[in-house]
């Protein structure tokens, strides 16, 4: 949010600390808002929350609980008009997760079998995979989504 311009920005966050912090950052930038999320509790019938472009960034591993994941997916695809752009790992963790607060998964197929209308654009190989930088690195790459 600091480094790139965004004409209005809207902020969805599961950690009410989060949202907080964010909200005393921006808050007198009148082009961001925040809100808690919980997928489990959100339905946007009438599309307020909506945009051309939506993201996820570093999210899909942290959310354990498959209903959780999928409807995170749902409800990220449904908000877009024209882009989704995701960074995470897209693959199936071969073992149970280690940490209670992971679990890696291939959203690509998720989103492939479930989202009808859009297509995979691009990926954007990420710059510091950890087989180089060890834990500096990182495991997600960026997959770009566009409306059909």
């Amino acid at each position: 949010m600091t480094i790139a311009k965004y004409p209005q920005y809207i902020g969805l966050d599961v950690s009410p600390t989060a949202v907080k912090m964010c909200y005393h950052r921006f808050k007198t930038d009148k082009a961001k808002s925040f809100y808690v999320y919980n997928s489990m509790a959100f339905h946007d019938n009438a599309r307020l929350f909506h945009a051309d472009l939506t993201m996820s960034l570093d999210v899909l591993y942290h959310l354990v609980e498959r209903e959780i994941f999928e409807n995170y997916l749902i409800h990220l695809f449904d908000a877009a008009d024209k882009y989704v752009i995701i960074y995470a790992s897209n693959y199936n963790q071969a073992e149970e997760p280690i940490h209670q607060h992971e679990n890696r998964r291939s959203f690509s197929e998720f989103v492939d079998k479930n989202m009808k209308g859009w297509k995979l654009k691009e990926v954007i190989k990420n710059k510091y995979p950890v087989s180089e930088y060890g834990a500096k690195g990182s495991l997600s790459d960026y997959f770009i989504y566009e409306k059909a």
